[in-house]
């Protein structure tokens, strides 16, 4: 069975290449590089623009302002609050381009380069609270989360998951009002 099997091998080869990315002929095909693209207008001084307009030309379509995580989130902050909340991710875009990963491309203005350094990462505001759809509010954690936004998530499963029951699931999501996240893919 293994002689006759032979004759078909080549092809096979061929065809796993060819879906895992390589070309015919064994090379693999050059990745497309999706270019980066500014938002209009003039390349302005970072520095002298406010966080929030920072945060708008190094992550583009990635940045959600803190009205927007409002309107997602089915919120409306007291003023106090949000001008609290808005310093605090106001401090986090601060200190992202104060990384020493980052400085060097701040301090030349060099944009491209900062949108390249944070080409994985989305700056994420983390509230306590998220409004249910009577818009009573309930707390931030993973299992309203997925409550309220289930095509976000896998779907669930007819028997629950292990972590269903653990306290990092069902308690609210801890930590500063601000992150960067970055996907470990």
């Amino acid at each position: 069975m293994h002689r006759t099997s032979d004759h078909i091998k080549g092809y096979v080869d061929e065809l796993a290449g060819l879906r895992g990315g390589e070309a015919a002929g064994g090379r693999r095909r050059p990745r497309k590089r999706i270019p980066i693209e500014l938002p209009k207008g003039p390349v302005p001084e970072l520095m002298s623009l406010p966080p929030s307009e920072q945060a708008r030309w190094i992550f583009m379509e990635r940045y959600i302002s803190l009205e927007k995580h409002e309107n997602i989130l089915g919120l409306s902050l007291q003023p106090e609050v949000f001008a609290e909340y808005q310093e605090s991710f106001d401090r986090l875009i601060r200190d992202l381009l104060m990384l020493p990963r980052s400085l060097q491309a701040t301090e030349s203005n060099d944009i491209t380069g900062l949108q390249k350094v944070f080409a994985r990462c989305v700056p994420v505001f983390r509230y306590p609270h998220i409004a249910d759809e009577e818009g009573a509010l309930a707390d931030s954690s993973l299992q309203n989360l997925r409550n309220g936004f289930p095509s976000y998530f896998y779907k669930r499963r007819k028997r629950p998951n292990w972590f269903e029951a653990r306290d990092f699931y069902t308690e609210p999501v801890p930590g500063p009002p601000g992150c960067c996240a970055t996907p470990s893919i």
